[in-house]
């Protein structure tokens, strides 16, 4: 690191460019992001290659403008893009200033400081979803002998993991690459071994934290927010084989309970996708369809248990499992429980249920013909006319 380890970028011939030549579009935006302090527009120039060593027409690069603004961060996520540290670390800076104090030591090659910077920019990418400053930070850490592992294991104050980090993000981006970003960091820190169940001081795990964001945006959406719900990262997270049938800490409901009493149809598809139990109760005794308010959740939950307690009739194949087929909740007989999506009644015969025999439909008919029997019996039919008469009159003679 420092200016011997800059990358810089080669020359295809001819003299060097001049210092004042005219900046490109996408590195004017950037010198106006770092002027009104617009870090999200900074970072997402630099994702799409602006230059970070473009020097403007009064000698003013990037990394110059952000020491000027006191922005540590920002001098940080320009360094892990490979800025020239070299004409800051010369510059007569305040020795107060701390984002002076960042370049000097990166520039000056203290290892430990650099491995500090990168680190920030590693937390910082899994909280915005921004997957290329992410995997240029821990590829830079590993490239220059960093312990990656040592990073991945990395815990905030509440004992949040990156992964945490990333699925409290969920919302906070409604652009149109939102979704794909949220998917790539979640796959990129799963990859560099972040584990997917781990659980912060709260007992949650970074599944939890992404559904709750979707039913947060449920709510929202509701509300009049044009917001849409996201699916990732909780998508990603469950591919990766987080635990779809973990209660929620908090209130010790099974996850498709609490999707489902939220009105979050995605969240019950993904749950429901990746083998979540319908079947499963709450402590009251309640099952996903029960609680459910939205009859278009209520159909998925039923259609799913036709299925066998899988959304395959609406998501397609499904996914394989990671542990054995669940048979306890799927050998019980089916009961079709009343929701908001039954207009009227639904019976199920006799022959539907599961481990019926020929004998048992005889013993079914021949109980029913018994009732028939005792209702043409003359003791029977003596009191039910009676029943019909005056209740204060006499009882008609019987002989």
């Amino acid at each position: 690191f420092g200016s011997r380890f800059v990358c810089r970028r080669p020359r295809l011939g001819g003299p060097p460019p001049p210092a004042t030549m005219a900046l490109r579009d996408i590195d004017l935006e950037l010198h106006r992001a770092l002027e009104v302090d617009n870090s999200k527009a900074v970072r997402e120039l630099l994702s799409h290659k602006a230059d970070p060593n473009a020097s403007s027409a009064k000698g003013q690069v990037p990394l110059k403008i952000a020491v000027g603004k006191e922005d540590v961060l920002l001098c940080k996520m320009l360094l892990t893009y490979q800025a020239d540290p070299e004409d800051i670390a010369s510059s007569r800076f305040p020795t107060t200033s701390e984002a002076a104090m960042v370049v000097r030591q990166w520039g000056q090659g203290d290892l430990d400081a650099v491995f500090g910077c990168l680190e920030d920019c590693v937390v910082e990418a899994a909280s915005s979803h921004d997957a290329v400053l992410l995997g240029l930070a821990l590829a830079s850490i590993d490239i220059a002998g960093g312990d990656t592992e040592r990073v991945a294991d990395v815990l905030d104050e509440r004992q949040n993991s990156l992964l945490h980090l990333c699925a409290s993000g969920v919302g906070r981006s409604t652009g149109p690459t939102a979704e794909a970003d949220a998917r790539l960091t979640a796959r990129a820190l799963v990859g560099w071994g972040v584990p997917v169940d781990g659980r912060n001081g709260k007992g949650e795990t970074a599944l939890h934290l992404a559904l709750r964001g979707m039913h947060a945006a449920v709510r929202g959406r509701e509300a009049g927010s044009p917001v849409l719900v996201p699916a990732e990262p909780a998508r990603a997270l469950l591919e990766a084989r987080a635990d779809a049938e973990g209660p929620d800490p908090h209130t010790g409901e099974p996850l498709l309970v609490e999707a489902a009493r939220a009105g979050d149809l995605l969240a019950c598809r993904l749950l429901l996708e990746h083998n979540a139990d319908p079947l499963r109760r709450n402590s009251q005794g309640h099952t996903a369809i029960s609680v459910c308010q939205q009859p278009e959740v209520a159909q998925l939950l039923r259609t799913s248990l036709l299925h066998g307690g899988t959304s395959q009739g609406y998501l397609g194949e499904r996914p394989p499992q990671s542990s054995p087929a669940r048979v306890d909740g799927h050998m019980a007989p089916i009961v079709k429980e009343a929701s908001v999506a039954s207009l009227k009644p639904e019976f199920i015969s006799i022959g539907d249920q599961e481990g019926c025999t020929a004998d048992g439909l005889l013993n079914q008919v021949d109980l029913e013909e018994s009732y028939d029997q005792d209702w043409k019996n003359p003791e029977i039919v003596y009191l039910e006319e009676s029943f019909e008469q005056d209740l204060d009159g006499p009882l008609p003679a019987h002989g």
